[in-house]
């Protein structure tokens, strides 16, 4: 907090009294603990500089008090205050834009401001819009989809590392690529709007095909993930009566493997393999539950 003038001309309209009422909020910041509750401090503070400055001008002194490193744009606060010591995680999945968000290049490299994307006012709080993400993504430059899409592309190329599971491409991967099949200019990509590209290059047989991809892979995940969680209730108990669970833990986190795979990557990019890491993670299962 800028320090407090105590000489102030007499001939200024600005009165002791009032210097002495600005002293108010920065002492209830010192002994509140602005930590207790960060987006009431970051108020006090500036609204306690406003009337430093308010303060300064009244009393004619030339420039301004020195700005705190808490207000020097609308989200340094969230880096003075916490994010400097606690950073934030480099790459986090985005499940409304189903993409893996590299968080790192957006606020290093291309200087996003916190925010742009989160509420100044509740923690932790998501206000960016996907229409507002697609200003500045989905332009009509060359891009490449797996800078963000690393998921999907990888399980379209065969560039996963499951667990007991030889990857391969999806049999189109050579010489189809994204924008063959997604429009990047037509708002929210769907299956349906997918199945449109299908049958432009193929038959209506075929668009029905992918419907039918999607419905039996969403049926296996959905299955696999029940799955999971009785895995890992009954490795636990298991574990706490003296049982040794170190093979199942290792099945267990096999199936988890082939399982998040297939389901980050969205399963109908490359049907063959997302069939065969679903196969092995139900199996893996099978094996931790048929001891139950």
């Amino acid at each position: 907090m800028p320090r407090i003038p105590d000489r102030i001309p007499p001939s200024r309209s600005c009165r002791r009294t009032r210097c002495c009422g600005l002293r108010a909020n920065p002492n209830l910041l010192k002994a509140g603990r602005g930590a207790h509750t960060i987006e009431y401090a970051y108020k006090i503070v500036k609204a306690g500089y406003d009337q430093v400055s308010a303060a300064y001008k009244a009393a004619g002194l030339s420039g301004k008090p020195p700005r705190p490193a808490i207000l020097a744009s609308s989200s340094a606060y969230c880096l003075t205050l916490c994010h400097q010591r606690v950073r934030p995680p480099k790459d986090l999945f985005f499940r409304e834009m189903e993409v893996r968000f590299p968080h790192s290049l957006h606020v290093e490299d291309v200087g996003i401001q916190c925010t742009t994307c989160h509420s100044p006012d509740k923690h932790k709080m998501r206000i960016v819009t996907k229409t507002e993400c697609m200003a500045c993504h989905h332009e009509s430059r060359d891009i490449d989809c797996g800078h963000c899409h690393k998921a999907q592309k990888s399980l379209y190329d065969g560039k996963v590392k499951p667990a007991g599971v030889a990857p391969q491409p999806d049999v189109m991967a050579e010489d189809v690529g994204c924008t063959d099949c997604h429009e990047l200019t037509a708002g929210t990509q769907t299956v349906l709007t997918v199945k449109g590209k299908c049958v432009e290059c193929h038959d209506a047989e075929y668009g029905k095909m992918l419907l039918d991809w999607k419905e039996e892979i969403t049926a296996k995940e959905n299955a696999i993930a029940v799955g999971l969680e009785e895995a890992r209730e009954y490795l636990e108990r298991s574990s706490k009566i003296g049982k040794n669970v170190d093979e199942g833990r290792k099945l267990l986190k096999g199936a988890e493997t082939n399982y998040r795979i297939v389901t980050d990557g969205r399963g109908t990019h490359n049907y063959e393999l997302s069939r065969e890491l679903l196969k092995s993670a139900q199996g893996s299962l099978d094996r931790i539950l048929k001891e139950k």
